[in-house]
């Protein structure tokens, strides 16, 4: 009697468990391939975005940022800052944002790295995420030499975080 009670117990707990499981997919799924903010909605495990200037600048060449899902709510941000020539500062600045209804809210400054006398600046950092929401990372990037300032910014698509 007792074995049949645990059966059906253990059979209700798996089904709720199974219902639990496929709202979280619909929720992804519902927004899924949508536009917002210039990023797309993707159920990829990772997304790169990738910046030039408007026009062609003397110093700045281009800046990156990334995001991965690695798994059990946890992401790797990323991104880097490229110069032509050797500046006297190359900066890169990262955030992680987080898509709450239908608009990107910051959910980590991850931070500011500056490289002095120096052409390139890279960052990574592995953060642990809430899971059920939509991240994309946006990076600022900037060259400085003598009284020179070149910058601009970037963002990846949107990936899903069960």
């Amino acid at each position: 009697m007792k074995l049949k009670k645990f059966k059906t117990l253990f059979s209700m707990l798996m089904l709720f468990c199974l219902l639990l499981n496929c709202m979280n997919v619909l929720a992804a799924d519902e927004y899924l391939g949508e536009v917002v903010d210039g990023s797309v909605l993707t159920d990829d495990q990772e997304a790169e975005g990738i910046a030039y200037p408007r026009m062609r600048g003397v110093f700045l060449a281009h800046g990156k940022c990334g995001i991965q899902n690695s798994g059990n709510h946890t992401i790797i941000v990323s991104g880097s800052t490229d110069c032509y020539v050797t500046c006297d500062e190359v900066k890169l600045t990262l955030v992680v944002e987080r898509l709450v209804d239908d608009s990107w809210k910051t959910y980590k400054v991850i931070g500011t790295k500056t490289a002095f006398n120096n052409y390139t600046v890279t960052k990574e950092k592995q953060l642990t995420v809430t899971g059920g929401y939509y991240y994309r990372v946006k990076s600022a990037h900037v060259a400085i030499k003598g009284d020179t300032v070149e910058s601009f910014g970037g963002a990846t698509n949107g990936i899903w975080v069960k």
